[in-house]
């Protein structure tokens, strides 16, 4: 059978959550979260984007993501594994599927 993902709330998982280091490297799923910011290292651009709950989702193991959504782009999932890389907690969506509008 598939790996389900964990439900976790944005905010614990983004970076300095309460659940950001315990779920390191696990499959999650945030519900219902918008774009608040297109590019977040301005005027740097790495390929991130952060969602509500100030949850940073990166492009590492999904390139075609970039940062191409709007801000107010609504998801009403976001599935990856969480991750940590330059002093902040990632999301890292696996494909197109781990979007969903």
């Amino acid at each position: 059978a598939p790996l389900e993902p964990i439900e976790v709330a944005p905010a614990e998982i983004a970076t300095g959550g309460t659940l950001a280091e315990a779920y390191e490297s696990m499959l999650v799923r945030v519900l219902d979260v918008s774009v608040t910011a297109v590019n977040p290292d301005l005027p740097g651009d790495f390929d991130e984007l952060v969602v509500t709950g100030n949850l940073r989702v990166d492009d590492r193991l999904f390139p075609d993501l970039d940062n191409t959504y709007l801000a107010g782009t609504a998801f009403t999932s976001i599935t990856g594994i969480v991750d940590f890389s330059f002093g902040n907690s990632k999301l890292l969506p696996r494909s197109a599927a781990d979007l969903a509008p």
